[in-house]
């Protein structure tokens, strides 16, 4: 699995860090992103396999970057993690095609296992 790029979108540092510290033990690169619109910039530039992103962020909420996201790299695979259990969210997350909703706290061994899964 060490061939697979992931992007870490998260405005919690210790959460983003945490994250980041972990799965370079799994994957060849891991980027981090700690807003929606830098997200969405890293995610363009980069090309990330997989990226990981909350949905309340300052500058760009994790369903506004999906969606322009999408626009360039429509089969790009998205998971999100979020606090929230707001049914809209979900719905949404699933009309833009995210391949995973986690709820914080998260197992990080359940998100990996789904990461390879999906790549």
């Amino acid at each position: 699995m060490k061939d697979i790029s992931v992007l870490i979108v998260e405005d919690d540092p210790a959460v983003a860090n945490a994250l980041e510290l972990r799965l370079k033990r799994t994957f060849r690169r891991v980027l981090s992103a700690p807003d929606g619109l830098k997200g969405l910039e890293t995610a363009v530039t980069e090309k990330p396999d997989v990226i990981l992103t909350d949905l309340r962020m300052p500058h760009m909420e994790g369903l506004a970057m999906i969606e322009e996201i999408r626009k360039t790299l429509p089969d790009v695979h998205v998971i999100v993690l979020t606090a929230s259990s707001d049914r809209f969210d979900r719905n949404k997350a699933e009309e833009l095609g995210v391949e995973g909703y986690f709820t914080k706290p998260l197992m990080v061994n359940e998100l990996i296992a789904k990461i390879q899964e999906m790549v």
